[in-house]
């Protein structure tokens, strides 16, 4: 298997440390313990999707579930430190042990246990470097997929009717929208849900959801 060229593979990293900052600023996070607190639950689901990928050979949940690990974690070291530090240097160290993804996964779950953040997204960049696929394609394509998630304001012409038509799909309710600026200097759209119909639990901060018709599904390259 041909590894991804580790210099590219660190650009795209720090890429998408910034584009999730992006991403939760907009959506109206902070660099808080209250973030991280909220923040954990998302680092332990993503981890779990990973390793239950690895024990039954599905490469392409695997593959999303390091990249999503990547995401969610990268933004927990973030409110950890209460600073965007991370988003300041490419990573310099890309799986310098040698290690194979037994092993890094292994050590995942350790991290994952002692809430140190910041190795565990380590080993998750280690894993990147070993995991199968075009991985820096798939790294950008899973940012844009999630910035995507935000709809440009002069895409719309009511935003009352998608925030309708998201509520009458009957997974989410409570659903509301409001109006923020990216980096670019674009609006967007931000359309949240404040309950899960399905599992039957509330958020404790109102969830981004996918506006259909706008958001664009990742396309993996394994």
């Amino acid at each position: 298997m041909k590894r991804p060229n580790k210099e590219q593979l660190s650009a795209a990293l720090l890429s998408l440390y910034k584009s999730t900052y992006e991403f939760n600023t907009i959506a109206g996070k902070t660099l808080s313990s209250e973030s991280l607190d909220s923040q954990k639950g998302l680092v332990t689901e993503e981890v779990k999707e990973m390793i239950i990928a690895k024990i039954t050979s599905d490469s392409i949940e695997f593959v999303d579930g390091v990249i999503d690990g990547i995401i969610v974690s990268s933004f927990a070291v973030m409110c950890q430190d209460g600073d965007t530090t991370l988003l300041q240097d490419a990573p310099k160290y890309i799986n310098h042990d040698n290690k194979s993804q037994n092993t890094l996964v292994g050590d995942a779950v350790t991290y994952l246990l002692n809430e140190d953040y910041l190795n565990l997204l380590g080993t998750l960049e280690d894993l990147a470097y070993l995991m199968e696929g075009d991985t820096i394609h798939n790294l950008y394509n899973i940012s844009e997929s999630n910035l995507s998630k935000y709809v440009p304001v002069e895409l719309v012409d009511d935003p009352d009717t998608i925030a309708f038509d998201i509520e009458s799909q009957g997974r989410y309710s409570e659903i509301e929208y409001s109006v923020a600026k990216m980096t670019c200097g674009k609006e967007v759209y931000v359309f949240t849900a404040g309950y899960d119909v399905e599992n039957k639990k509330a958020y404790p901060v109102a969830k981004v959801v996918k506006p259909k018709g706008f958001f664009k599904e990742p396309q993996l390259i394994l």
